[in-house]
Order: C-alpha cells, then sequence, then structure tokens
C-alpha cells in the first residue's frame, strides 16, 4: 500500500538522497492545534488555524523586500496523464518536514530544511480508484490523516510512512455516486471526512466522524434530512426528491472551541437549476449548519437561499472573526457566499448578524432582509420560490434570464483569507452572468424512489446556456472585504478568473495564483501588484507560509488540467513551489 523511497531507489526516482530524519518526532497534540498560531514557523492545518484564517505571522517577507523574492526550490509531486482533475491541495509543514498530497491523494512526506531542495523522505500510495482534487492532509499525534475521492480514510504514521489504519466511509444507505475531495480536519481524537459531491451526482452528502487511533465510524450527519428527522418536512414533491437531495460538503469546516461546534457550508439541492423538482425549502441544502464536534447533533442552521435556483450554494470555507464595535465584542462565523453577499453570524448566540453584498453584480435578488438575512424576494408560504432571475423553460421561456452572479465563477474551494491587520477578509474568484433554459419534461421515474444508482443526472432533463442571451465576459476579481464596516475597500479585475485560494501574511502582504501560472504577491491595503513569478502551469491550489531556521518560505502546489478558464497548456506534471528572499 505504501512506496517507501530507500536511499537507493531515491536516487534512481530523483537523483536526491533521502536526509537523515529524526526517529521519532513531536507529537501534533490537540493543544497544538489549538495554538497553532504560537509556531508561525509551522502550518499544521489547511488554513493554519482552526479559524480558517489562512493567516501567517511572518514577516520577513513584506512590502518593502517581496520583489526580492526568487524561486528557492521546486520539486514533482507526480501526476497521472489519466487524471481529470485540478491541483487543488495545501502542504503542512511541522519542524521542517513537508507533507503533501496530489490529486491522486498521494501523500508524499519531504525533508524542506536545506531552504535549497526538496528530498523525499517517503510516499504512501492509497491507489485510489478516482481522482477530481485532493486538498490536502491533516495531522494529529504521530499520524497523518488523508481522505480520496473514493471515499476512504488512511491514518499514515509520520515517521515510518505506513498504514496504522484504511477505513471506507461511503454512506450505506446513499447511491454509489459518492466522492470525497475536501482533506479531513482532526479535532480531540477524531478526524472528519466529508461528502462532496452530492449536488452534482444524485446522493445525500455527509459529514463523518472517525476515532483518530482506530478509524471506527462515531457518527455520521446526513446534510439533507430523512423521514422523520428535523426538516425533512421542507421536501414538499411526491417523489422522495430528497433521496438525491445533494447538499454537498467541499469545504473545510471551522472548528469553535469555545462552543464545541463545527461550522460548514452545504452545497445545492439536487437537480441544480430545477426547483420544480423539488418544492419547498429543501433543507439543508445552501445552508450554513452547526454540529456538536463530539456527537454530530445539530446546533443550529441558517439556510441562505431556499428553494435555491442557480447553483449559487454555499459550500465556502467559514471563518472565525472577532472585532470591535462601540466597545463590544463581536464573534462572528463568516464567509463570501456564491450569490454575492458576505454573510456574518454570532457563534456565540447562534444567530444571524448582517449580510453585505461584496459583488456589485447581483440581479437574482433585490437584497437581504437586515432582520432575517433571506432573500427580500423569499415567501415562506409557498413551495415554489420566485426570485427575481428564475431559470428559463426550453418551449416555455426559451431565452431564460440572465443571473448574476455566475455559479461556475463565484468563490467556491477559493478559499479566503483573513488579515487581522486590515479587519478585511480577502477572495479571490470570477464575476460575471449566466443564462440557463432545461426542458420542461421531468422523468421522475428515472429516479426509482428518488435512487439515481449507477452514474449521475437525471434522465429527461438537460441544461443549456441560451444562445439568445448576450453574457458579458468571464473576468477575474479579488475582493477586500471590510469586516467591521461591511464595505469593499479594494477590488481588482484580471482578464481570467481566478482559481487559486489566499494568503494573508504579518508583512502587509496577499499572494494568490492566477490560471496561467503566475503567483503573485498583493499589497494587504491596497491589492495592488507587488511581485510575481510564472510558473507556466494551471494554477487552483492555495499558497502557504512557514520557516525554517530563521528564514521564511512561501509554497504552493501548481498542476492541474488546462480546463479551467483562462489555463493554458496541457496537462502537467504537478509540482511544490517554493520561495524566499
Amino acid at each position: 500500500m505504501q512506496l517507501k523511497l530507500s536511499l537507493v531507489a531515491a536516487l534512481a526516482a530523483g537523483g536526491m538522497a533521502v536526509a537523515a530524519v529524526p526517529a521519532n518526532a513531536q507529537n501534533v497534540t490537540f493543544q497544538r492545534l489549538l495554538n497553532a498560531d504560537s509556531e508561525p514557523q509551522n502550518w499544521l492545518h489547511y488554513s493554519q488555524n482552526y479559524k480558517n484564517w489562512r493567516y501567517s505571522n511572518l514577516s520577513q517577507i513584506n512590502k518593502n523586500n517581496v520583489q526580492n523574492l526568487k524561486m528557492a526550490f521546486l520539486f514533482s509531486i507526480g501526476r497521472d496523464t489519466k487524471a481529470d482533475g485540478a491541483e487543488e491541495g495545501v502542504p503542512l509543514v511541522e519542524d521542517g518536514f513537508m507533507y503533501v498530497t496530489n490529486t491522486w491523494s498521494k501523500l508524499m512526506k519531504v525533508d524542506v530544511r536545506s531552504g535549497t531542495r526538496g528530498q523525499p523522505v517517503w510516499r504512501f500510495d492509497p491507489k485510489s480508484e478516482f481522482t477530481r482534487s485532493n486538498k490536502g492532509p491533516a495531522l494529529l499525534g504521530d499520524n497523518v490523516y488523508i481522505t480520496t475521492n473514493d471515499v476512504r480514510m488512511f491514518a499514515v504514521n509520520k515517521n515510518t510512512g505506513e498504514a496504522v489504519w484504511e477505513k471506507n466511509v461511503v454512506s450505506p444507505t446513499e447511491s454509489n455516486t459518492q466522492r470525497t475531495t475536501p482533506g479531513p480536519i482532526a479535532v480531540k481524537n477524531m478526524v472528519y471526512q466529508q461528502e462532496s459531491t452530492g449536488g452534482q451526482s444524485g446522493t445525500r452528502s455527509w459529514i463523518a466522524a472517525l476515532d483518530a487511533t482506530t478509524g471506527d465510524l462515531k457518527w455520521r450527519f446526513h446534510t439533507i434530512p430523512g423521514p422523520g428527522e428535523p426538516g425533512h418536512e421542507t421536501w414538499k414533491d411526491d417523489h422522495q426528491a430528497w433521496r438525491t437531495g445533494g447538499g454537498g460538503l467541499w469545504g473545510h469546516p471551522v472548528y469553535d472551541a469555545d462552543t464545541n461546534t463545527l461550522w460548514m457550508g452545504t452545497g445545492d439541492a439536487f437537480p441544480s437549476f430545477i426547483p420544480e423538482y423539488r418544492p419547498g425549502d429543501n433543507l439543508y441544502a445552501a445552508s450554513t449548519i452547526v454540529l456538536d464536534a463530539d456527537s454530530g447533533k445539530m446546533r443550529w442552521f441558517f439556510q441562505e437561499v431556499p428553494n435555491e435556483h442557480w447553483d449559487q450554494d454555499t459550500p465556502n470555507n467559514r471563518m472565525l472573526i472577532d472585532y470591535t464595535v462601540g466597545g463590544r465584542q463581536v464573534k462572528t462565523v463568516s464567509n463570501f457566499t456564491r450569490g454575492g453577499f458576505f454573510m456574518q453570524h454570532d457563534r456565540a448566540a447562534f444567530a444571524f448578524i448582517r449580510g453585505d453584498a461584496y459583488s456589485n453584480n447581483i440581479n437574482w435578488t433585490k437584497g437581504l432582509d437586515p432582520k432575517t438575512g433571506k432573500p427580500v424576494e423569499y415567501n415562506p408560504n409557498v413551495a415554489l420560490q420566485t426570485y427575481l432571475a428564475p431559470v428559463g423553460r426550453i418551449g416555455v421561456d426559451n431565452s431564460g434570464k440572465m443571473f448574476c452572479p455566475n455559479y461556475n465563477l463565484a468563490p467556491l474551494w477559493q478559499t479566503p483569507a483573513y488579515s487581522p491587520q486590515t479587519t478585511s477578509a480577502y477572495v479571490a474568484a470570477g464575476d460575471s452572468c449566466n443564462a440557463i433554459a432545461n426542458v420542461v419534461s421531468i422523468n421522475k421515474e428515472s429516479f426509482n424512489g428518488g435512487l439515481v444508482g449507477k452514474g449521475s443526472g437525471v434522465a429527461g432533463v438537460t441544461k443549456a446556456t441560451t444562445a439568445s442571451v448576450t453574457l458579458p465576459p468571464q473576468l477575474g476579481k479579488m475582493w477586500r472585504f471590510n469586516v467591521v464596516t461591511g464595505k469593499v475597500d479594494a477590488m481588482i479585475t484580471t482578464n481570467a478568473p481566478f482559481r487559486s485560494g489566499m494568503l494573508a501574511t504579518s508583512g502587509g502582504l496577499v499572494f494568490n495564483a492566477e490560471n496561467d501560472g503566475t503567483v503573485s504577491a498583493r499589497d494587504a491595503e491596497t491589492l495592488a501588484p507587488l511581485w510575481s513569478f510564472n510558473l507556466g502551469m494551471p494554477m487552483s491550489a492555495a499558497p502557504m507560509s512557514y520557516s525554517y531556521n530563521g528564514k521564511q518560505y512561501i509554497a504552493i502546489i501548481g498542476g492541474g488540467h488546462a480546463g479551467v478558464s483562462g489555463a493554458s497548456g496541457q496537462v502537467s506534471s504537478a509540482v511544490v513551489a517554493v520561495f524566499s528572499l
């Protein structure tokens, strides 16, 4: 199951000797994970800390010297030419050792202490049956945890590279179209795995908790409730549409230690553009859900768009952000929605606080009710909602309605960042509109009581962009959103949408990558470009930062398919690029 690189094998494979490593590295305790901010030299979480800030306290690289940033070293993490995914992972670094995965969930430990090369220590191949993307591993104790696209989880000993346990986490009640793209997160003595593709493959998504020591399943929560569960009554159809309800979990949950809760956002209800098939609010799709981290019991939820129409769902990463207004501390869970709003919820009182537009290109609603946070057009007394830009129907309304933002460009896996220096959140994505027209007939029998079975999609239902609607160009946008004022303080536009996440640093910088392979650093106040380097390959991953022996580094994974907007070239090998002064 694993390939351990001996010295001879390493020399043969890459011309690099394996560095001598300590027999036993220190354990990554839950306490260390809670206090990850106190170890700025390391990057112990996917987003650096449980708060999902993607913020580094390192400032050696700053606005005054970032123009001197250069490639320190680069190494390959491998790629199968049959891969049909994008490299969206984020490396973890502990005490000079990097743990990184590629789209096939292959895990690699690399010694980066020299600052001039990445020396492989071991590789682990879970032999995943499928690939789409893999967002990286998690650390806890002396193990590294990885999930696979074919819905397994592994605990791998971080010193030996050997499997400690393997578990198939597929939900037995759902169709065989389940997939996992987010990496795991670890809290206390549990690791969590999610099903992510329900909104596209016709199944119910879920999050599951496994015992970190044994891999035993502790609990599972389905994002679409079944009969007898709270919220099931919001599926008002007569053909069990809830069985293929969707609600995918694409992002990493955020853990709030104060309330011992997991906050996460869910994807769209299935089928995406056909609300007539699934009348009702469709809980808990397009929602923020809050679960007790120990038991998996729901503590609270907030649905952003009931009976959502346009795949403008809300699986984006949440962030724990605190600030003071009028002498009062506000403790929030905040996120950028795909519908164009920045939402803030009170994580102590479990209540909606405010929702502000960060996009100036919103036409599906006139705005949000300041008291409820719902779209002002929402009518709780009807089963089929009528918003301002309903999708068209071929044979009824061939032109369709142009709706904005474009569901395929708004923030999704592009992880945001938060800087306490500027009290601002940053996100990079795209900005355009779309128009969809669906056939009128819906073959309900093809669901077989709600179960799609093999394959995905719905027989008798298709969607197409209507040729009669002229759409604006697909542009890239990066926003700096001030969470205290609820205003956009800076914004830039690029020729192609961003697919990469953000990194903010205490050096007054934000880092990102563009689809043409350009890695860039910008002024955190103005978003003005200060430095760039082109890797010549598609970029969908987010940068991170670490230090060793007092020297700061910026690292990012490059590679992926060329099918993303603005990308050029063919499928490329995946690499980790590391920069330093």
